[in-house]
Formats: C-alpha cells, structure tokens, sequence
C-alpha cells in the first residue's frame, strides 16, 4: 500500500524530494505512475510496474550478453532478474520461502540487486568486440546511477563498478562508462538534486536508531549466512587461482572491488536488521562470471569447465528456484482465496490480504466469503484476545475505513490523512503531499512542533491497536481537529471550519 500512496502521488503531478519527503529517488514511484496510467489506477497496477521493471532489466541484460555471454549464462541470469523482481516473498527475510506469501515490500532492494549483478558480468567479462563493449560500457554506466536513484545508499556500488574495469585493464570502458554515468545524472537528476535530497531525508527519518557498528556486522552477515554459496564462490576462485590462467589475479581482485560495492548497497537493505537473501543475487552473477572467464579466450579452462558450470547452474537455482515455485504457490492461493475480496468497486478490488490465524466463532480460518458483519464480530473477538497481528483482521478494518470514507459526501474532493498514509488513494482523492509517505515517529514533517499540513480535510484515526503514531497524530490535532463520524475501528476528525453538515454516528 506504501507503493500506491507513492504512484498515486506522482501520477498527480508531485515529484519525490521536492513535492514530498522521500527517502528514495523516485524511481520505483515513476514506475508505478506509469503503470497507472497505462493499465488503471488499481492495486493490480503495481504487478505491472513490477514487469515494467523486469522488461528494463532484460533489456540491459540482454545488451550485456550481446557478443560477451553465452546462451546459458544468459538464461541463468534471466532465472535470477525474474526471481527477484516477481517473487513475492522479500529477500530480506531468511526463511519465509518456506511457505506461500505474497507481498510488494522492497522491491527497490530486488531491482538494483538484479541491476547490480548485471553490471557484475559487464565488469568482469569483456566483449568479443569493440563496438558491443562501448555501446554496453555507456548504459551500463548510466544505469549505476539509475541505481543510486532508486535508493541513494547504495552509491557504494558505482566507485567499485568504476574500479572493477580499472582492475581488469578495461580502460577505454572505464572511461566511456564514467561518460554514461555523468549523462545518467544530467538527464535523469540534474545536479544530483533528487539523490542528495532523499539521501538527507533518510538520514533525518532514521531518528539515529542505527549505529554504523551494527550497520557493519548487519553486513558481514548477509553474505555469512549463505555458507554454501560462500563455499561455492571460493571454490570456483581457488580452480581459477590454481590454473594460473593470465590476468585471473586481476579478474579476482575485480570481483574483490565489485563484492565491496554490494556489500556497501546491502547495508541498508534489509527490515530492523534482517540479512534474509540479499547476497544471493550478486553470489550468482559472480559464479556466472567465473564461468564465463574460464570460457573465454584461446587458454579456455576445458577440464574446468564443466565444474565451474555445474557450480553456477547450482548456486543460481539455489536463488531462483524457490522463489520461482514459491510464487507460483503463492499465485494458486490467491486464485482460491479470490472470493473472499470485499472491497470491489475500488482501487482495492483485486487486493486481499488475508491470513489462516484469522479465525471465526468456530476457531476455523475464513475459507468462503462471509458477511462484513460476521467477520467484524471475529475481528472484534481476536482483538479482545489481544490476537492482533494478522493480516485478516487489518483487512476487516481497512474495509470498515473504506466504509465509513464513503459515507462522507464529495470524499473525492476531500483532502484525507490518517494512521496509514494511503487513505487518498484508495478514495482517489488528492494526495497530501505535506504528509509522510511512510509514517514514522522520526519522520521531518511530524516533528514535535511542525503543525500538520493546510491541506489535511479529515482524519482516520484507528479506535482500537492504537499506536505511538495514533497518539502523535492526535496531540497534533487538538484544538484544530473534532471527532465526526465513527465506526466499528475508526474515529473520523474533521479540521474546525470545515464543512462537517454530514458529521453524526454511523455503527457507534
């Protein structure tokens, strides 16, 4: 739902970093912009974005593997982009692959990690040609800043990207790449305006929660925690060191470069710290990469060969596979919970998240579509057991906001906020552009004394599970807000002065 407050506000004409606080570069909101545009302004949209993306990335991919990679390098790498960019499980969680789950979240992390192990196999392998590498070197060299737009912290990976060429002697590619990085940052962010702006708001909303000690040690374990990959990568070094192949030392030292810049991106990947499969990706591409170098060239490593392939086939079905299937899982449900969708009519009509802990009076989960009113009463019951967090019962109470927004004459007129900041898209009124994108207490535009923003109509604020966030929010209001209308979880505020005829009691 973050994902669609961020296209909805772009497709309104708001830009990231200069209309509204943002702590990425806008890249994955304009993805769902156009999305919006294209196929609708609906949930369902955002799985659009999300192919858009995976077209760009094969697109790039496929001009890399142009006269440099082999058939099966190129497919194991296609295996690796649509793993992480239509798999609906996070990379930063270790272990959720072990059960159907689907979910949007970090798809900014999944696109610049399948970017970045594209430009791995640039850097470390060349093209048989002239022309193809030039041609590659310049995109490639735009699309390192493409990555820094998408998420300004993983600037790390371009110096080492820049250095990996150096490394291999590649340097009329180092300099054409240099060439398509500047033109990147001139087309795309005239003066690194939109990336210095969204890295300063990143660094104001993390209210100094993280220390860089924790930051390094977060790190070191995302690529520890895959010990057999590890196991994998220095085995595929050790057959190439043990050759004594000429320029291996300089092709291991670029690798080197190139796992620095990763790890540098992976630094403030991840959610409250978690390491998840975030290596996977880039652990790949460099197991490809060593293939390919044992390929390349009149000195082949014929005897290597078949072990340097079967160790890349490995570590990139390790990836993708379960991701792959996953998804496919995860798409089975959703077809076979597609009755228990409520909310039609709406930009939520294909949007259900839904959760086998959520239970009626029978203690059995919801497998049909029930009335509204039965599934409040079992919401209500879990509440009053202090079984709250699932999925289910915050769907039960996103229809009830939805419900109670629609009782409101003209709401699409109306400027709305709230304890979630996606209620204008869902109600296509106009956003609030004042108002975090991503509510948090440390959030600039939510400080202690910032009054909340003119264009602010009403209010949603949860009655029940009540948050720090509620409790803000409400000290801001007092004195320029009053109660309207409630429901069965929600209280409605109305700004004082506002038209509130329609004010009164809907379910309580």
């Amino acid at each position: 739902m973050f994902f669609s407050d961020l296209g909805w506000r772009v497709l309104n004409g708001a830009k990231p970093t200069e209309d509204f606080g943002h702590f990425y570069g806008g890249v994955i909101a304009q993805y769902i912009a156009w999305a919006f545009q294209i196929f609708g302004t609906g949930v369902k949209s955002i799985d659009y974005a999300f192919v858009m993306m995976l077209a760009t990335a094969c697109a790039l991919a496929a001009l890399v593997a142009w006269r440099r990679l082999s058939l099966f390098t190129m497919v194991a790498l296609c295996m690796i982009l649509f793993a992480a960019l239509l798999a609906r499980v996070p990379l930063e969680e270790l272990t959720a692959v072990q059960r159907p789950a689907a979910t949007h979240a970090f798809i900014y992390n999944r696109f610049a990690a399948g970017l970045a192990a594209i430009l791995t196999l640039f850097a470390l392998i060349p093209a048989r040609d002239s022309r193809s590498e030039l041609l590659a070197a310049f995109i490639c060299g735009a699309f390192a800043y493409l990555i820094v737009l998408i998420k300004p912290t993983f600037v790390p990976f371009v110096p080492a990207f820049l250095a990996s060429l150096a490394l291999r002697a590649r340097w009329q590619s180092c300099f054409i790449a240099s060439l398509g990085l500047v033109a990147g940052l001139l087309i795309l962010d005239p003066g690194a305006d939109r990336a210095l702006a969204a890295f300063a708001y990143g660094v104001a909303s993390a209210g100094g929660n993280t220390t860089i000690p924790n930051m390094i040690m977060k790190t070191a374990a995302v690529f520890f925690v895959q010990p057999l990959t590890m196991l994998s990568i220095f085995a595929v070094g050790a057959v190439l060191v043990f050759d004594r192949r000429a320029g291996t030392v300089q092709f291991l030292l670029a690798g080197l470069a190139l796992t620095i810049g990763y790890a540098g991106m992976t630094t403030t990947m991840g959610w409250h710290g978690d390491v998840g499969q975030q290596a996977l990706p880039f652990m790949a591409a460099l197991c490809l990469a060593g293939y390919e170098w044992g390929r390349h060239g009149a000195d082949r490593l014929n005897d290597q060969l078949c072990y340097l392939r079967i160790t890349a086939a490995c570590v990139v079905m390790a990836f993708s596979l379960p991701q792959l299937v996953q998804t496919c899982l995860s798409g089975a449900l959703a077809v076979r919970r597609a009755p228990l969708i409520q909310m039609t009519g709406t930009p939520l009509d294909s949007y259900l998240a839904w959760s086998d802990e959520f239970v009626g009076a029978d203690r059995r989960p919801f497998k049909q579509l029930e009335s509204l009113d039965i599934q409040i009463q079992a919401a209500k019951a879990h509440i009053a057991a202090e079984k709250s967090g699932n999925a289910g019962l915050h769907y039960v109470m996103l229809i009830d906001a939805v419900m109670l927004l629609r009782s409101v004459p003209g709401i699409v007129n109306r400027g709305i906020a709230g304890d979630m900041s996606f209620f204008p898209f869902i109600m296509q009124a106009p956003p609030i552009n004042g108002f975090p994108a991503w509510l948090s207490l440390a959030a600039p535009e939510l400080a202690e004394g910032k009054p909340l923003p003119e264009g602010i109509d009403l209010m949603m604020i949860r009655k029940v599970e009540r948050s720090a966030m509620s409790l803000r929010l409400l000290t801001k209001m007092e004195g320029r807000f009053t109660r309207c209308l409630g429901s069965n979880f929600w209280d409605l505020y109305v700004r004082d002065g506002t038209d509130a005829a329609f004010c009164g009691t809907i379910n309580g």
